[in-house]
Order: structure tokens, then C-alpha cells, then sequence
């Protein structure tokens, strides 16, 4: 299960995931119940649950099972050393998954503070583990850089932002030193940590990480794609959200590009390319008379590319 949880069909998953139960049976049936294998049996299983099936409910029954287990499972000393990084490279599993499940529930604030200590054991239990054999990190399936960013995440949503801006800079550095400044999972990134600018009401810092993500997005998916779309229409917002009059080309350049290239892609149908008319009409409005006769003319595109749609064989 090296490849990308997006990259495997179905068929795939399942088996992979079928197998993963077994796999907690026949562990039950030769160590019992209370051993740390079992424990480390439900965390593959839990965490399987997590990324290849998205299915969090199940995610949380197995990764609790396997933290109990765990909690019994390591009162003795493990035998060898090979053991003690087995046992710590679970724990990191366990919390992870738990940790980046409550994120990903979106649920109230004392859970998000559940998750931010779940995160945080992972954190410690990884940087134990490095301490003993950086070489293990490595066949992990959860890498430092994804705890970083599922506590650069919890901390957003706690509204911790300068936390989460130093979580995701630490993301971003990790992530160019490998795999260079043009690597598609900073597009993600460097969206979050605008969001977390923007929050603070930095909004020269937030356009700047913006146009790095837009950058990148155009340079992969080119001009008129959906991916650059969405980081030009997160531009045109940025630039307007600073309500200086500096900005107002800049944001109605953006705004312009974005709408064209949802309609180019999806259509003026598409409940994207609405959105994008919804907020660039919302924005005309706002700044005033002087851009009533644009607000117009969009709204004129906008019924006239309708009609043709609809006339269309």
C-alpha cells in the first residue's frame, strides 16, 4: 500500500481493508488479548479505516480499542529494542489517526481540543522514535510533515494562529527541501496559512502566500482549469478583503480570470462558476457606483451565456 490512497480502486481498498480484520483475528488467536501486537493489529486498522475507506466512525472504535489495548499491552518492558520502535511507531499510528479524525469530524471545541493532545502524543511518541533510529521513521505511514499539518490544521480551527502559521511554515519548509517549490501539496498549504494571515488581518502576507499557490497551480494544471479557478477566485477575495483603492484593478483582474475560467471548464451552470459570479457581483456592489456599469455588463454575460446554454442542441 505504497501508492496514494486516491491512486487504488475500490477493489483494492477493500481487500486491503478485509485483510487488516483478518489480520486483527489471527493476532487476537496467538498473542491474546492483551498484548501490544493487538494493539498495534486495531491502529493498521483504525488508521486503514481513516485514509483508505474515510469512514471515521469506524476509525475511532478501532483506534480507541487499540490505545486500550496498548495502555495494557506495554505495562511490561518490551523484550528487545526492535520491539520498544514497533511499539512507538504504533503509538504514533493510534494518535494520528485519532488526532486527525476529530479534525476531520469538525466537531465542538472540546473535542478539538481532544484532537490537539492526540496530535501532540504523536508528535512526541515520533520524535522518541527518532531519537532511537532515525532510519525507522522512514518505513512509517504517517511521516513527521502530516502530523505538522494536522496540528497547523487543529490550531486554525482553535483559532491559534500564529501557532498555525509556524506549524505550516515548518510544512512548507519540509516539503520544498524534498521535493522542490513546485510540488502540488503546497497549493493546500499555502491556503492555509493565508486563511491563517487573513485572520490576522495580514493582508499583504496572505496575497503573497496566495500567488505562490495560484503560481503553482497554474504552472500544473495551466490557465483555464478549475484548480487555478479556485486559487484566483481565493486572489480576487484576498485583494478585495484589503479595501484599498490600490487594489481594486488587482481584484477585479482576478475575479475576471477566476469567472472565465470556471465558465471555459464547468459551464455557467456549475454551482462553482455561480459561486464565482456570486462573489465577484457581491464585491461590484460594495466598492461603489463606479463599478455599477461592470456589476451590469456581468450580469448581462451571465443571462445571455445562460440562454445560448440553454438553446444549445
Amino acid at each position: 500500500l505504497q501508492q496514494s490512497p486516491h491512486q487504488l480502486s475500490p477493489t483494492t481498498v477493500h481487500k486491503a481493508n478485509k485483510e487488516l480484520v483478518r489480520c486483527v483475528a489471527l493476532t487476537r488467536i496467538i498473542y491474546g488479548d492483551g498484548h501490544w501486537r493487538l494493539g498495534q493489529a486495531f491502529a493498521n486498522l483504525a488508521h486503514s479505516y481513516l485514509i483508505l475507506r474515510a469512514l471515521p466512525a469506524q476509525a475511532i472504535e478501532h483506534g480507541e480499542s487499540a490505545r486500550r489495548t496498548m495502555m495494557t499491552g506495554i505495562c511490561t518492558p518490551p523484550a528487545t529494542p526492535e520491539d520498544k520502535k514497533e511499539i512507538l511507531g504504533t503509538l504514533v499510528t493510534i494518535y494520528y489517526t485519532l488526532g486527525h479524525v476529530f479534525l476531520v469530524l469538525f466537531l465542538d471545541c472540546p473535542t478539538s481540543k481532544e484532537s490537539y493532545l492526540s496530535l501532540q502524543k504523536a508528535e512526541r511518541f515520533m520524535e522518541e522514535l527518532r531519537e532511537l533510529d532515525e532510519r525507522v521513521i522512514m518505513g512509517l505511514k504517517i511521516s513527521q510533515k502530516d502530523i505538522i499539518i494536522a496540528l497547523g490544521r487543529v490550531c486554525l480551527q482553535q483559532n491559534k494562529l500564529d501557532s498555525a502559521t509556524s506549524y505550516f511554515e515548518k510544512a512548507i519548509y519540509a516539503i520544498i527541501s524534498v521535493e522542490g517549490d513546485m510540488a502540488p501539496e503546497l497549493i493546500n498549504l499555502y491556503q492555509k496559512i493565508a486563511q491563517s494571515e487573513q485572520l490576522k488581518k495580514n493582508h499583504e502576507q496572505a496575497i503573497g502566500y496566495l500567488l505562490q499557490a495560484h503560481s503553482i497551480c497554474v504552472a500544473l494544471h495551466k490557465k483555464f482549469s478549475v484548480e487555478a479557478a479556485q486559487t484566483g477566485l481565493f486572489l480576487g477575495k484576498a485583494y478585495a478583503a484589503t479595501g484599498e483603492q490600490q487594489h481594486l484593478e488587482a481584484a477585479e483582474m482576478y475575479f475576471t480570470e477566476s469567472l472565465t475560467a470556471y465558465q471555459a471548464v464547468l459551464g455557467v451552470k456549475d454551482s462553482l462558476t455561480l459561486t464565482a459570479i456570486e462573489e465577484f457581483s457581491k464585491w461590484l456592489v460594495h466598492v461603489g457606483k463606479k463599478q455599477f456599469g461592470l456589476a451590469c455588463r456581468l450580469l448581462l454575460w451571465v443571462m445571455a451565456s445562460t440562454a445560448s446554454s440553454l438553446h444549445a442542441p
